[in-house]
């Protein structure tokens, strides 16, 4: 651990010395990066009912935002993060496969499964392995351009997705351009060239200042709203991937009934309570609940709190957000957040 105390590190220094790819650079892209790929459309698919997202790792995230965010409630949706194939699928099912390399094996067996079903099948890959299947098969195919790792390529994907089940959910279309600005605006706020001279205030007070807190703990616990998991999920795992950390996570509802337990017992861990302008009382009510008992046991709490002027905005603009917290914390402790080894061997001993 290099220093994770904001108040006396030279934070630019830092992310110089060991951000090697990049990746803060890279996420002041995010704006350049919907806007870019939100206006690729392709034919009516207003006729399905069933939808179905295949993909690993980072692409599972893009369905799970993309489900959550659905106006449409005549949509049964499902996110298959496995190379077995739910029992959903048919010729009536839109499928839409994500992988940002195209070789993601579980994902494509899956999609040979949907294919043999004779499922619609929409593919989104930067090439590879997905996008000759495809191609070959007779599928719709979408090409997205290199934009660095599989996490700083979520936007790219998200937004693609949006805009060609755009006959299926219009309402959801307009909202995603909508955020787009939202993404400038942080992007603005946030970053910008600020991280090579001096953070901004804003960086400092939402960034910074959140990471330093995190990174002190060994085992952070997130309890996230059930109207946003895509955001509890996507955070868990950046924290993993960036900043090398193990994380527990958990609904708020489920945790009520397990994960509250051991709070009877010392605690040096932090508890990160992800909330949204859009929880129903119900939700709000036992939030309040979760920090009235962390005060009483003297465990230590944050909250991030999802704001936007649609539920679209507020899952995409938090996961900003969040992904800038995990590489930070990353930084803070003296760890390039680029490299994910142990995914990278698993990789290559199971192809």
């Amino acid at each position: 651990m290099v220093n994770p105390d904001a108040s006396t590190c030279n934070f630019p220094y830092l992310v110089k010395t060991y951000d090697s790819q990049g990746m803060f650079k890279n996420y002041t892209n995010w704006y350049n990066i919907a806007s870019e790929v939100f206006n690729k459309k392709i034919k009516d698919l207003e006729q399905f009912r069933k939808l179905v997202f295949l993909g690993m790792g980072g692409s599972s995230h893009v369905g799970l935002v993309v489900t959550e965010s659905l106006y449409n409630n005549k949509i049964i949706t499902k996110v298959n993060n496995s190379y077995i194939l739910s029992p959903l699928v048919d010729e009536d099912t839109l499928v839409i496969a994500t992988s940002v390399s195209g070789d993601t094996d579980e994902t494509i067996r899956a999609m040979m499964d949907a294919k043999n079903r004779k499922a619609k099948i929409i593919a989104f890959s930067s090439g590879g392995k997905m996008q000759r299947m495809a191609l070959d098969n007779g599928m719709d195919y979408v090409k997205i351009g290199s934009y660095g790792t599989p996490r700083e390529s979520l936007p790219a994907y998200v937004f693609a997705i949006i805009a060609q089940i755009a006959t299926i959910d219009r309402n959801l279309y307009q909202d995603a351009g909508i955020a787009i600005e939202r993404l400038k605006e942080l992007s603005t706020t946030l970053l910008s060239e600020q991280i090579d001279s001096s953070p901004s205030e804003m960086f400092e007070k939402n960034i910074l200042n959140i990471a330093t807190r995190i990174s002190k703990s060994d085992l952070p616990l997130i309890l996230c709203s059930p109207i946003q998991m895509s955001v509890g999920t996507r955070f868990k795992s950046a924290l993993n991937e960036n900043a090398k950390m193990d994380v527990v996570f958990n609904d708020v509802f489920e945790a009520s009934h397990n994960t509250v337990v051991p709070f009877v017992k010392p605690f040096n861990r932090i508890v990160i309570l992800l909330s949204n302008q859009f929880d129903d009382q119900y939700t709000q009510k036992r939030f309040e609940a979760i920090k009235q008992l962390l005060d009483n046991q003297k465990i230590e709490f944050l909250e991030i709190y999802s704001r936007g002027r649609n539920k679209f905005e507020s899952i995409i603009s938090t996961i900003f957000i969040a992904d800038l917290i995990s590489m930070t914390i990353a930084i803070l402790h003296g760890i390039d957040p680029t490299p994910i080894t142990c995914i990278d061997y698993l990789k290559k001993h199971t192809k």
